[in-house]
C-alpha cells in the first residue's frame, strides 16, 4: 500500500521546491540509528547533569547557592 502525502503548510515537497529556488543541498539528510542515538544521549545527558547540579545546590544551600556556584 503506497504512503499518502502528508499535509503541510507548503503545497510543494522539498524535492520540488529546492530546484525552483536554485539552492543546492550542502548537507546530506541521512541519519543512521547511531547518529540519532548519539544525539538523544547528548541531549538527555545535559538535562540530567543540569538537574542534578540544581538539585544539589537547592538541597545544600538554597537559592543563593545557585548563583554563587
Amino acid at each position: 500500500m503506497p504512503l499518502e502525502k502528508s499535509t503541510t503548510l507548503s503545497p510543494y515537497s522539498d524535492e520540488e521546491a529546492i530546484p525552483q529556488i536554485v539552492i543546492t543541498e550542502e548537507l546530506r539528510r541521512e541519519f543512521s540509528i547511531w547518529s540519532l542515538g548519539s544525539l538523544c544521549l547528548c541531549l538527555m545527558a545535559t538535562w540530567e547533569a543540569l538537574c542534578s547540579v540544581v538539585a544539589a545546590a537547592l538541597t545544600n544551600g538554597g537559592a543563593p547557592c545557585l548563583f554563587y556556584n
